[in-house]
């Protein structure tokens, strides 16, 4: 048995479309993470063989012939740190800022769904109600079918009324039919939605659920400031904005510390006439540096990318008033409507 209150635990917890994006929401959140990680020295590793071992000989014949026979390791780490990075500003920026889409859009969907869901299950209870009143508009039928009849057999009525109210009789038996259909289809579009397996029965009585007693200025003033989509817009402006700054700060030096530690290993001889299998070494070096990188020409691609991003920016603007004058328009036939 399904309720009315159900409605918006039930859209949440089975429709696929939000469940999509709700995984949509966690990958931009990760991407934001990553973005956000590059604030932090990156470690890097590497070995050259783990052991290495090298065997040879060496022959010259005005010189003593030596040999190699020698197992080895040299291990790297590389700890760099980004002091100034003109682009990861812009990067985390825009990453936060498709999150938030993302998460908007989410709610956009999630509140379009429930309220589908719930328009839906309000046709299944008027679809219930139509079919009580067309059986009572076939039963009257009926009943004037014989009245009809019976008044013909008694010479007090016509053909014509006979004719007229088996016509009537034939329309309501079809009209009946007609709303039974339109039932079966009205549960099954309220079954999709709410995804949901096997039968179900809904609550078949209709109800007052509330008023709604402001104003048509209030109504506008506050759909646009809570227009989600109005949101998305200045959102996406921001992110080709912060593209647009990255293309200019490309030119911009970028300065980082590194620290590279060597190392090596070996046991065994190496050049050497006699090998003495025994013999080990070890090394290493610390090597603690403050590096400088600069895109100093490029032949003027950032320039022009940079151009045109600030152009798709400014389209924004665009996208912002006529979905602005959109709503408006909406919301004055949503008031229009419900009076």
């Amino acid at each position: 048995f399904l309720n009315y209150s159900e409605i918006n635990n039930i859209t949440l917890k089975n429709n696929q479309e939000l469940k999509a994006l709700e995984n949509v929401v966690n990958s931009t959140t990760f991407t934001l993470s990553s973005k956000i990680a590059k604030r932090y020295p990156s470690f890097d590793l590497q070995a050259s063989g783990l052991p290495k071992y090298v065997s040879g000989k060496n022959y010259n014949s005005s010189s003593t012939t030596t040999k190699t026979s020698q197992f080895s390791a040299n291990p790297t780490l590389n700890i760099k740190l980004d002091l100034i990075d003109p682009l990861r500003g812009s990067e985390v920026k825009i990453a936060r800022n498709n999150y938030l889409i993302a998460k908007n859009n989410y709610e956009i969907k999630k509140k379009d769904l429930i309220q589908e869901a719930k328009s839906r299950y309000h046709k299944l209870q008027k679809s219930y109600q139509d079919i009580k009143n067309k059986t009572l508009s076939l039963d009257l039928s009926i009943t004037s079918l014989k009245d009809a009849q019976s008044k013909f057999d008694a010479g007090i009525g016509t053909k014509f009324e006979v004719l007229e109210a088996d016509a009537q009789l034939s329309r309501d038996r079809q009209s009946l039919n007609e709303k039974r259909i339109q039932n079966q289809i009205n549960k099954i579009a309220l079954k999709e939605i709410l995804n949901i397996n096997g039968d179900f029965a809904i609550n078949q009585k209709q109800k007052l659920i509330g008023f709604w007693n402001h104003k048509l200025n209030k109504n506008i003033t506050e759909g646009l400031v809570n227009s989600l989509s109005l949101k998305n817009i200045n959102l996406k402006k921001s992110i080709k904005e912060n593209q647009a700054k990255n293309y200019l700060n490309a030119y911009k030096p970028n300065v980082y510390i590194s620290n590279i530690f060597s190392s090596s290993f070996n046991k065994g001889d190496s050049l050497s006439p006699e090998i003495d299998p025994e013999k080990s070494g070890s090394s290493y070096t610390n090597t603690v540096s403050l590096n400088f990188g600069w895109n100093i020409f490029d032949g003027g691609q950032n320039k022009n990318l940079y151009k045109s991003s600030k152009a798709d920016a400014k389209s924004e603007n665009y996208s912002y008033n006529n979905l602005e004058n959109v709503l408006k328009t909406n919301i004055s036939k949503a008031y229009l409507n419900l009076k």
